[in-house]
Order: C-alpha cells, then sequence, then structure tokens
C-alpha cells in the first residue's frame, strides 16, 4: 500500500516530533520530512514532494502565510493549519483558510501544547481528509474577490424580512464564504444566515476577514437578534442556530444541545427550523464540505415548505465533494452551480422571488 506522503513545519521542535510521532501512528501515513520554518519548508516540499503539509502559522525566516502563498502558487499542495488560539492567532488562520488551506487543527494548550496527543485522532483524519482536498480550485484567476466593495456606511436595511438565504459548508467554506460574499450587494434584499463547521473562538475572526471583503454587514450571531436584510450571520463555533419568531419579527436562537451528526453547529438544524415559516421563501445554498451535514434538514424542509430552493455547488469547483454530493444525490438540488456563477444566481432568484411576492 503506498503511503500517504506528509511534510510537518512548525518552528517547535518538540511539537515537530509530536505531530510525527501522532501521524505515524496511522499505518497509512509516513512523514517524509520536517521542517522549522517557511524557507526550509519550501526546501523540504520541492525535495520529497508531499502528499499533505501540516503547517505551523507563527514561525521565524519565513512564516507560515509567506509560505502558504508559495505553496498554493507554485506546487498545490493541500495544506493543514496546526494553530494555536489567541485573538492574532485565530485572525491570522482565518486568513490562511481563504488563502488556501484546507482546514486547520488547533493546538489545545498554546503554541508549544505538551497535550497535543489529545486531537491525536483529529491530526490524523484531518490529515487523510486534506490528501483527497483539491485546494487548487479556488485559486484560479478571478475566483475570489478579495476587497470588492467595503461597505460605506452602518447597515440601515431594516425592511421587513420576506425571503431568508441560507448557507451550508464545512471543509473549503472559508474561501468559498468569501467567493460568493464579496459579490453579493449591500441592498440584498434578504438576510443569509451561515452554518459553517468551524470550532469555537474561531467564527468570530472569520466573519470579522468576511465583513473586510464585502459589502454585505457580516456578523457572528448573538442570541435574540432580529434578522435583517443585507446582513450575514454567522453561527458561532460549538453552538446551533435556528431561526425563531417573537411577535412578527424573525430571530436567531442559539443553543448548546447535543450535536447532531458529530456537527454543532449543524445546517440541519438551521434548515429545520425554517420549516416553521411556510409563508417565506428560503434558498438554501450547500457549498463544499465533508460528510452529508444539510441533507436531512433539506429532505424535512422540503416536505413542508412549499417555497425552498436550493443550489449545489458543483464538483468541479469543490475542495471537497461531500456535502453538495450528498444532496445532489438525494435528488433535492433544484441547480447544480460552480462556485463562480452562485453570486449572480442568488442576486437574480431574489430579484425574482421578490416580484412574486409583490415587491412587498
Amino acid at each position: 500500500m503506498k503511503k500517504l506522503k506528509v511534510l510537518v513545519v512548525d518552528d517547535s521542535a518538540f511539537m515537530r516530533r509530536v505531530l510525527k510521532d501522532i501521524l505515524q501512528r496511522d499505518v497509512r501515513i509516513e512523514v517524509v520530512a520536517t521542517a522549522r520554518n517557511g524557507v526550509e519548508g519550501l526546501e523540504k516540499a520541492e525535495e520529497f514532494q508531499p502528499d499533505v503539509i501540516t503547517l505551523d502559522i507563527e514561525m521565524p525566516v519565513m512564516d507560515g502565510l509567506e509560505m502558504l502563498a508559495v505553496i498554493m502558487s507554485d506546487f498545490r499542495i493541500p495544506v493543514v493549519v496546526v494553530s494555536t488560539f489567541t485573538q492574532e492567532h485565530a485572525a491570522r488562520t482565518i486568513h490562511a483558510m481563504t488563502s488556501g488551506t484546507v482546514d486547520f487543527i488547533e493546538k489545545p494548550s498554546g503554541p508549544i501544547s505538551l497535550d497535543m496527543k489529545k486531537v491525536g485522532r483529529q491530526v490524523i483524519d484531518k490529515v487523510i481528509a486534506a490528501s483527497h482536498a483539491r485546494p487548487e480550485v479556488h485559486l484560479k484567476r478571478g475566483w475570489v474577490e478579495n476587497s470588492k466593495g467595503a461597505r460605506t456606511g452602518a447597515v440601515t436595511n431594516t425592511s421587513e424580512v420576506k425571503q431568508i438565504l441560507t448557507v451550508g459548508t464545512s471543509t473549503g467554506g472559508p474561501r468559498a464564504l468569501q467567493t460568493v460574499l464579496s459579490r453579493l450587494p449591500e441592498d440584498l434584499n434578504s438576510p443569509v444566515v451561515i452554518v459553517q463547521h468551524m470550532p469555537e473562538k474561531f467564527t468570530k475572526s472569520l466573519a470579522a476577514r468576511l465583513n473586510e471583503c464585502s459589502s454585505l454587514h457580516v456578523k457572528q450571531a448573538e442570541q435574540h437578534e432580529p434578522l435583517l436584510n443585507g446582513t450575514a450571520y454567522i453561527a458561532p463555533g460549538g453552538r446551533h442556530m435556528s431561526v425563531i419568531e417573537r411577535e412578527g419579527t424573525l430571530l436567531i436562537e442559539l443553543d448548546d444541545s447535543e450535536s447532531i451528526g458529530g456537527h454543532r453547529p449543524s445546517v440541519n438544524r438551521l434548515l429545520n427550523s425554517l420549516a416553521s415559516f411556510p409563508s417565506i421563501p428560503v434558498l438554501s445554498i450547500i457549498l463544499t464540505g465533508m460528510g452529508a451535514d444539510g441533507t436531512d434538514g433539506m429532505i424535512e424542509l422540503k416536505k413542508k415548505h412549499p417555497s425552498v430552493y436550493c443550489i449545489a455547488e458543483d464538483k468541479k469547483t469543490c475542495v471537497v465533494y461531500g456535502m453538495p454530493k450528498a444532496v445532489v444525490r438525494s435528488g433535492l438540488a433544484d441547480e447544480v452551480l460552480p462556485i463562480t456563477s452562485m453570486p449572480e444566481r442568488i442576486i437574480h432568484h431574489l430579484k425574482e422571488q421578490r416580484r412574486e411576492l409583490g415587491g412587498k
């Protein structure tokens, strides 16, 4: 059996050793080299041609973001970031996620995590999953707009919500979300509710990153805040997000109940909640991601809701063709589109739906 070749890049000798030990517990994996900074990492990448790279962000000489830019440009090797949580590190990790990395793993207790082995299974699973990913698909010219249409002022779009746009995504999602949200207009006549599979503490940085490149107001969702047109709400990591109604106003509901299919937040939970509002049309987008989250929720939503339209991302632009594939194979997708066509189609669909509602 041909083994998966992995390059480990981290400035800590201890972390390099621990990651190597963790990965090589699995008979399918061979750590072919390690490196202590980006310069050395690029040399080893060229020499050993690994299938996957694990990459620390904070390193001397050349840091992880600088190395990542070269990897994405010259090598197109799947990268899994192994990162520490601080506010600054979280922002840099999200930068990496929107710049081409497949996934990330949080070091459990700082840059030198003596307890790294407690996330060992996660390290192995994510590296193996990354080996099947295609990080190059979002890197083609014109697919991502990094700073399209900065907002000019505070959010003022408080007109009554008549339709809802939902987005569900997982692996490869941050970059896909950036591609879509950066091309939606400030006056979008719908709120956007987003479930991105991501650990708690990182979704706030993701929202901030997406807010910088979008004309929409993008934020991490808060308990019981009202839905506003032209605002995108990202479910906080570690919490389910639903839509509820109180006194005629649609609100965000967050809860800490058990994970669904291993996910919290869950796309299924969000979609199930919208079945309570059959008079409000729903446009639901399923983007790149591992697994099948969103399929069961879409089945239930389509049973109970007469005005649901589902668009799944095409395989040719998915980093991981899992969640969209499950929706397509279940016959739930009304359309299948590449990521580049999503923004224009979303805008057109919402405008047409608004017209059908009489412009109300």
